[in-house]
């Protein structure tokens, strides 16, 4: 942090954040930045969990990788997840980019449950 003067006895504190190469890196894309993410992949594993070691030795930390053990199972399902996980990309629904859920039912917004009887008189 910087101060720099102002008029008078004012002064401005300037806060400047950095990475290497000027942007802030987001793996999952869902607008938090790595550094303050707790879930750096949204695989539903907290990194704290998955540490910062290479499993499968395939090059990708496990808090960056989909498939940390590579043994062909997502770790969103093998963290038990996995019905949180309705497309099947490794990525706990809550968490892909347009995901919408408004209600907070744990359902996508304008999606339908098939286990539950439509409501034909609107009375919820």
């Amino acid at each position: 942090a910087a101060t720099a003067p102002c008029t008078g006895n004012d002064t401005a504190t300037i806060i400047l954040i950095l990475s290497n190469n000027g942007i802030c890196q987001d793996t999952d894309g869902d607008g938090i930045p790595d550094i303050t993410d707790v879930d750096d992949d949204n695989d539903g594993i907290p990194d704290t969990e998955e540490g910062t070691g290479d499993t499968d030795g395939d090059g990708i930390i496990d808090s960056l990788d989909l498939d940390s053990d590579n043994d062909g199972i997502l770790d969103v399902d093998e963290g038990g997840n996995g019905s949180l996980d309705t497309n099947g990309d490794g990525v706990i629904d809550s968490h892909d980019l347009g995901f919408v859920d408004a209600n907070n039912d744990g359902q996508a917004d304008g999606s339908v449950d098939a286990n539950e009887e439509p409501d034909t008189d609107g009375d919820g």
